[in-house]
Formats: C-alpha cells, structure tokens, sequence
C-alpha cells in the first residue's frame, strides 16, 4: 500500500537472569530493591508467579495504561532449548500460516516486488465496505488520498473487485517501498474516521509505553523509531504481510521483523521485534517483542527465558458502553490466547 493511501520494562528481560531456577526462599535474598519494587508494581508478578516461569509454567500479565484504547500485555516462560530454535521457528512463515487464524501469508522479497502479493486479497466484507468509504467515515483504514482513490471505482462494474485487489496491491508495494526509503515518515496518516491519526506519532507513543527500552536498549529503540536512518549491528530485517482472522472480519498487515543478537555486548541474547506497519481494521499501531535471555545458571547453559510484551492501539476499546463491554471480554481471551502460545511455542522447541 501506499501508506499515505491507505509492556512495560524491557528492563524486566534481564531481570530475569538473576530469577534463573531459585526458590523462594533465596529468591527474595537475591532480587535487588530495584527488581523487587519494578516486578510487583509494573508488571505485577508475585513470587509464585516467578517460580511457576522458572518452571516452565507460562504466565501472562495485562499491564496497566492510562489510555484505555492501548493495551501492553507480558508474557513469559522458561523453554529447555536455545534461542536460536525460537528464532528458526519465528522466520518460518509457512508453518505460522498453517494456524487456523490465518487466511494468507506471504514474505517481500529484497527489493519488495509486486509478485510478492500475487495471493493478496481483500475479504468480502472489505469489498462491501469500501463501496461505501469517504472521507471521515470508512470502515477500512486508509489516508484521504486513498479514500479519494477508492471512490473513484466504479463499483457497479464487474471487474470493480479485482480493480480494488489491483489497486491495494500497488498501493501496499509503494508503501513498503516509501518506507523503506523513508521510514515512519511514510506511514501517514489515516482519515477514515472523523478524526486524523497519525501512524508514526501513534507507534512511538505506544513504544513508548514499554518502560526502559530507551534506557536499556538504545541502539533498538532508536532503530525502530530512526528507521531506515539509525545504526543497529548484528541484524536482520524482513517485510511479510498476513490475514488473520481474529476479530469480527479479517484483517490485512503489513509487518516489518527487526532480528537482534545480542550475544557478543554486555547484555547478550536475542530480540526480535514485529513492528506492524498497516492493519485494514483494529489496530491503528501495534507491535510484538520478544527477548531470549539464556539461563545461565542452567545445565550447559541450554535453557533460556522467553519473554514478550505485545502493544497495540484500538480506539474501539473506549467507544462508550460497547467499547468497555468488548475490552473486559476481550483482554481475558488475549491473555489466555498468550498463555497458550507461550505453552505451543515451549512445547514445539522443546520437541525438537
């Protein structure tokens, strides 16, 4: 798409090295005041939830913001494998997109191509949505450019759906590659409802949320906001863009993975983050990081703690009576759908 058309404590991460396999009764005697005070009033761990991470008892947290449309979520647990298993497993596409959830999944080659999204296509309820889009009021998030492109099909013709497929198709290509020139700048700003939201100031804000990051991890925090512009060593980046089926109509991403090892500076391990860049419903920003922090108190130093804090921005949430009604019913069912991941993900590495 063209994009103008269309937790807290990373700290918490190393925290956990010195959490490695210790009961209770030391557990207490080796957290610092600082770790003490960040676990039970940030992320809100007991003791016991601790122990059940070390063993190997996923736990899942909904952290507490003070914008009701964001959401942070923390989850861990600990996998009797090596991070780079979890990471092999994170690159394969294919098998994430043998989960039920996903209608379509496809990775961008280097440089992105437009044969990259042969299989990218709207869902019927798009189609009767964007018949219908203007300015300030469209069901389908998109720029007022792309909303005034959208308006110029006819939709009373009957190629108009393969000219709308035709269309985002394009506008998703010139997107990723404006962004990759470009960066944040890039995303824009969405005008489908009757308020301007702009997609860059949106990602950092929530970013923002993730208490430490700036601190801890710089080098990252300033890549994901100063990308294509900031220095990050030892890397990768990869673009793929999905349906998933996870609310009432599938949604459309457009994803860019940010891969870190970190294994050689002071504080090692892996980190891999997924920065979305467009959604067509929901989430108007969202991200998902993960830390692979090695056990090194483990047997051979084979183990490692899996931790993830998820964002995302859904003004829906705080859309009168219904938006409070769906966020109580919906942010349990995240946090159970965490949880289980967390024990699939476990279970899958420890297998191999």
């Amino acid at each position: 798409m063209d994009f103008h058309l269309l937790g807290h404590g990373i700290w918490f991460g190393w925290v956990l090295l010195s959490l490695v396999l210790t009961p209770s009764s030391v557990l207490a005697q080796q957290l610092t005041d600082r770790a003490r005070d960040y676990l039970s009033q940030s992320v809100g761990l007991t003791t016991q939830e601790l122990e059940s991470i070390s063993a190997g008892e996923p736990v899942v947290k909904i952290q507490d913001t003070e914008d009701r449309a964001e959401v942070i979520m923390f989850g861990a647990v600990y996998v009797d494998a090596t991070p780079e298993a979890f990471v092999e497993l994170y690159r394969d596409l294919d098998q994430l997109g043998e989960n039920e959830e996903y209608l379509g999944i496809g990775a961008f080659q280097d440089p992105p191509q437009l044969s990259d999204l042969r299989e990218f296509t709207l869902a019927d309820s798009d189609f009767d949505d964007l018949r219908d889009c203007e300015v300030g009021d469209c069901n389908v998030q998109l720029s007022a450019d792309g909303i005034e492109a959208v308006e110029k099909i006819d939709w009373s013709a009957a190629n108009a759906e393969a000219k709308a497929n035709q269309f985002f198709r394009r506008s998703v290509l010139s997107g990723l590659v404006a962004y990759q020139d470009q960066g944040n700048e890039a995303l824009g700003t969405y005008m489908n409802k009757d308020y301007a939201l702009d997609v860059d100031k949106t990602f950092r804000q929530l970013l923002s949320r993730v208490d430490g990051l700036a601190g801890t991890l710089p080098d990252l925090y300033q890549y994901l906001t100063g990308y294509p512009n900031a220095e990050l060593s030892n890397h990768e980046d990869y673009f793929y863009w999905e349906m998933v089926s996870f609310g009432v109509k599938p949604t459309l991403r457009v994803n860019h993975v940010v891969i870190q090892d970190r294994s050689e500076l002071a504080r090692g391990g892996i980190v891999v983050v997924n920065k979305q860049l467009w959604a067509s419903h929901y989430f108007q920003s969202a991200f998902d990081l993960w830390l692979c922090v090695e056990d090194e108190a483990g047997p051979a130093q084979k183990g490692f703690f899996l931790v993830t804090f998820k964002g995302s921005r859904q003004n829906a949430l705080i859309k009168g009576l219904i938006g409070r009604l769906v966020r109580s019913r919906a942010l349990p069912r995240a946090q159970e759908g965490i949880s289980k991941a967390l024990a699939v993900t476990k279970k899958v590495l420890e297998a191999k």
